[in-house]
């Protein structure tokens, strides 16, 4: 037994002594090898710097090399070019054949000698202040010298010719002159070998310095080689178990990495399903909302249809950027810059809170001064998703009490205001520590809260990045127990030339005495605060019984007139309380009522059956909404929101404005050509068409106009050239021009405005903003009365179009269903072959054809509200715009963006297939024709009798049908119709019907 463990000892101990022996031959190893690298580094160090000095000479030849090169360039460009110049100058002068040719040559002379003396003068200074070693010294004093001689000899040539001695001009430049050039040029050449000798010493040095730097190189690689080989015998060596043990480390990493992935891209599976199956059922709550609102409703129903349709829409927005969270992540989520009325960013918040707070019993209210200034430009929906989310969230924990959301003016200057909006509630408080957690993602003040109110704690963090995307800031103040004040500050800009708001009659309503009653304190001193900045004298009441008190107190002096009560209060609630009032015997006069309430309108309704109440306000109460049910009492009329009606005046005024004007239209494509006429002439106007820039100067020549509006991008001649020929011509300094083009970034109005242009109109059109643009530049000479407005017929049922918007089409065509029908029809027939002539457009000899044709498409696009191919032909026009010129294959380059555009185009183009055969000519017969053309032109003659402009678009169906030997006769009817005068076109209708009579029409 003592033997086996001595043997067991003995092998313990020659393993000991192995790995010692192993442990000391790797140390002394590694001490060698690291004493071999120690001396290795010296001699490369000591190479190195060796090498850096070769390379410093080197260095220091060719800047030398670099500044006489340079400095004899400088000499060929500033002194010996100039010289020949002048000699050059001085013989024409010699040899001009009259006086206006000698004085041009010896103005030249004069001038290129000034310049001369100014460079030698330059040259001089700087060899005066130039270090001693600076080649050339002695020579340039020489080129001074030799300069001073001929040029005495130039002024003696000079007064020769001065003198008309034309003799001895030729001999003094033949001789004299000649001679001092020559020696200048010598002088000159001189000067120049100095430099060069210095170049080719300073090649010379760099070149045996370069040899040496060679040697050193090539010996420094062989010992890095070396050393090289030595390093990785040590690393073998040193780093082998490492090797070994980071193999398992790499497993567990790899693991751990699956791991993520696997997470990954379950969090992207969630993301994408989540996405589907909330939008699906939201969409499908926004159409059918839609659908629902186009049928008969009552009043109520479309109340609650709408705060449907708007909730759904608004909660869409917000959930495609919540889901979307790589977005939010990547910074990608922008605000936007459009008109929009606070007021409406209030009334969707009180929709989207006040059911939920209504459902917890709670008070919603809204802290609105009355004179607020409310039409501003932002981001709406961004607004309005943070105060929605802190809204919720104020609800959420808050149990009993109330919730405000006040707003109030920071700071303006000029048309920036900075807001300050605050969500206050009464709820659960947040403790100090956990108020930083707060704006993090995913994060919660307490985890238990999640389980208790739900939420993924990521609203608040999305809110701040909003706020701070506004140009503002958030921050809270909170209490534990006592409830929590969210702040945040945007940045936002008021609307210029906005109408404001009817502003109340104070003589109608400053003797009106109001009693406000409400256990609320935050709402009475609300609601008190807008009465009274429309100017009432108000008293208020915490209870029933006060309010009872106040009444009979004042009953005999200044009795109240109006009395707004609130409904659920304890003891006394707002209906017992009015019940009371309406029923007390020392009232003689009795108050007014209006009747507050946090719940549903119908359940405080049906209650206050039994009573007299004025009118019923919903919280939270707006100022509108407080003024309409205060004027509604005393039987005044309601201040309406003129926003809409004054839009509709204005309208109106620029159609009257612009009716009896001669408009130039300028625009190449047939479809624009075609809605342009149509829109302009219906709103009173003639227009003559010019199809591109060269057209319309040749029009303007003969023709007198009250405006043109300009097409942009155009073949032949353009509207940025034709706009400043047009300029060029004092006749037209005052002829308004108006750029209508489908760019409508900030950049494109500036380069209309830059050529001369007056305003811009953008594509696809507005109609009221290109009318009240036009009528803002456009003065017709010769004013005519106002169209009457013409009754749409919708002749047509217009289905759903796959990628057509025909709300949006319909809007452009002023609703004329019958004429935007037309205009799809010719889309689908003109085109079907855009990529062929897109492709041809790219070989076209005009480098901006298929950059037009994209552009075309995307005008045409918007008008008939194909918005997909509008936007897929703007991003192919800007890649051809940004494609460089030496690319050859401009096809392949554009290929991506061009597939794009047909995939979209070929849908709108298959669901406009259905309208191909209703644009397909009939072929009638000799009998039809015969029996249409009566018909056609007797119901042509009574739409001119009744001033139908419908009679333009019935005019346009008898070209087809009438023989060629009425086409004058018919040009002629076509623009009078086209110009409204409708008593001429009527004699005109005549001569046709005279040619019918006689069996011409149909013979």
């Amino acid at each position: 037994m003592n033997q086996q463990h001595r043997e067991k000892t003995a092998i313990k101990n020659t393993s000991a002594e192995k790995s010692a022996e192993k442990g000391a031959e790797e140390r002394t190893l590694t001490r060698n090898i690291v004493f071999l690298l120690v001396i290795a580094s010296l001699l490369l160090i000591g190479q190195s710097l060796f090498n850096l000095a070769n390379l410093d000479d080197v260095d220091q030849s060719i800047i030398t090399m670099n500044h006489t090169a340079n400095r004899l360039n400088e000499i060929e460009r500033t002194i010996i070019t100039p010289i020949a110049n002048i000699r050059m100058l001085s013989m024409e002068s010699v040899l001009a054949p009259n006086k206006t040719l000698i004085a041009k040559s010896q103005r030249q002379l004069d001038a290129r000698m000034v310049e001369l003396e100014l460079q030698l003068q330059s040259w001089q200074q700087r060899f005066q202040t130039a270090d001693s070693d600076m080649p050339g010294f002695v020579e340039f004093e020489r080129i001074i010298s030799r300069w001073h001689d001929y040029r005495q000899a130039l002024e003696k040539t000079r007064y020769y010719i001065d003198k008309g001695i034309r003799v001895a001009a030729f001999i003094s430049i033949s001789d004299q002159e000649r001679v001092s050039y020559e020696k200048l040029q010598s002088a000159l050449a001189t000067f120049a070998s100095t430099h060069i000798t210095q170049n080719d010493e300073a090649n010379v040095s760099a070149q045996k310095s370069t040899g040496v730097a060679h040697i050193t190189l090539s010996v420094t690689a062989v010992i890095q080689i070396l050393i090289l080989i030595i390093i990785l015998f040590f690393v073998y060596r040193m780093f082998r178990n490492y090797i070994r043990s980071s193999q398992v480390y790499e497993s567990e990493l790899a693991g751990s990495r699956d791991d993520a992935q696997a997470a990954t891209l379950a969090k992207s599976d969630f993301l994408a399903n989540m996405s589907h199956e909330i939008r699906t059922p939201m969409n499908a709550i926004i159409g059918m909302s839609y659908l629902a609102l186009q049928t008969g409703l009552d009043k109520k129903q479309r109340n609650y249809v709408s705060r449907v349709h708007r909730s759904a829409e608004s909660l869409l927005g917000i959930i495609n950027d919540i889901l979307d969270f790589s977005k939010i992540e990547a910074g990608k989520l922008h605000v936007e810059q459009v008109d929009f009325r606070l007021k409406e960013v209030f009334d969707n918040l009180a929709n989207l809170v006040g059911l939920n707070a209504e459902e917890k019993g709670l008070e919603l209210l809204f802290d609105f001064p009355a004179d607020f200034p409310g039409d501003l430009i932002g981001d709406p929906l961004r607004l309005s998703q943070v105060l929605v989310n802190l809204g919720n969230n104020a609800v959420k924990f808050t149990e009993a009490g109330e919730v405000v959301v006040g707003v109030k003016l920071l700071q303006q200057h000029d048309d920036q205001v900075m807001l300050q909006f605050t969500v206050r509630d009464t709820g659960l408080g947040i403790p100090l520590e956990k108020q930083p957690l707060l704006f993090q993602s995913f994060s919660q003040a307490d985890t238990s809260t999640t389980r208790e109110f739900g939420g993924t704690g990521l609203g608040l963090a999305i809110s701040k990045h909003l706020v701070e995307l506004m140009g503002g800031e958030i921050w809270l103040e909170s209490e534990v127990a006592k409830g929590s004040s969210f702040h945040f500050t945007c940045s936002l800009k008021l609307q210029q030339g906005t109408k404001p708001a009817a502003v109340i009659n104070h003589r109608e309503l400053d003797a009106l005495k109001v009693l406000v009653v409400d256990d609320n304190a935050s709402s009475r001193e609300i609601i008190g605060s807008m009465l009274s900045g429309f100017g009432l004298q108000i008293d208020e009441a915490s209870n029933g019984e006060q309010a009872l008190s106040m009444l009979e107190a004042c009953a005999a002096d200044a009795p109240y007139e109006l009395v707004i009560i609130d409904w659920k209060m304890p003891k006394l609630d707002g209906i017992a309380t009015t019940a009371l009032i309406q029923k007390n015997p020392k009232l003689q006069q009795l108050p007014t009522v209006i009747m507050v309430t946090a719940y549903g309108l119908e359940d405080v309704s049906l209650a206050a059956s039994d009573i007299t109440v004025s009118s019923f306000l919903s919280k939270p109460v707006t100022p509108s909404s407080l003024l309409d049910a205060v004027l509604l009492s005393k039987g005044h009329e309601l201040m309406q929101d003129n926003r809409a009606i004054h839009r509709v005046e204005e309208l109106d005024t620029a159609i009257a404005s612009l009716a009896g004007g001669k408009i130039l239209l300028v625009e190449d494509n047939e479809n624009n050509q075609e809605l342009a006429l149509e829109l302009l002439r219906s709103n009173g106007m003639s227009v003559v068409l010019a199809n591109n820039g060269e057209q319309a100067l040749a029009l303007l020549s003969t023709e007198e106009f009250d405006g043109v509006l300009m097409d942009c991008q155009m073949p032949v001649m353009d509207g940025y050239e034709a706009t400043r020929r047009i300029r060029a011509q004092a006749k037209f300094k005052n002829l308004p021009v108006l750029a209508m083009t489908a760019n409508a970034m900030v950049g494109d109005r500036e380069k209309v405005l830059a050529v001369g242009m007056n305003d811009h109109i953008s594509k696809p059109i507005n109609i009221a903003d290109m009318l009240t643009t036009m009528a803002r530049w456009i003065k017709p000479k010769h004013p005519a009365a106002a169209v009457p407005k013409k009754v749409v017929k919708q002749d047509v049922q217009l289905p759903a179009y796959p990628g057509v918007n025909t709300q949006a089409g319909l809007e452009i065509c002023q609703g004329d269903s019958v004429f935007y029908s037309k205009m799809l029809r010719k889309f689908l027939l003109r085109e079907a072959d855009f990529e062929q002539r897109f492709y041809a457009a790219l070989v076209d000899d005009d480098a901006q054809a298929a950059s037009r044709s994209a552009h075309t498409l995307k005008g045409v696009a918007g008008n008939i509200g194909a918005c997909d191919v509008q936007q897929a032909a703007a991003v192919l026009e800007l890649a051809c715009n940004a494609l460089p010129e030496q690319v050859e294959d401009r096809s392949a380059a554009l290929q991506s963006q061009l597939a794009i555009l047909t995939d979209h185009l070929n849908v709108v183009l298959a669901g406009l297939e259905s309208l191909r055969e209703e644009s397909a000519p009939v072929a009638d017969g000799p009998a039809s024709t015969t029996q249409k053309i009566p018909e056609l032109l007797n119901r042509l003659q009574e739409l001119l009798q009744d001033c139908d402009t419908e009679a333009l678009e019935l005019v346009e169906q008898l070209p087809e049908l009438l023989p060629a030997e009425c086409t004058e006769i018919l040009q002629q009817l076509t623009e009078e119709i086209a110009n409204f005068d409708f008593d001429s076109a009527l004699l005109q209708l005549e001569q046709l019907m005279l040619h019918d009579d006689s069996g011409k029409l149909s013979g």
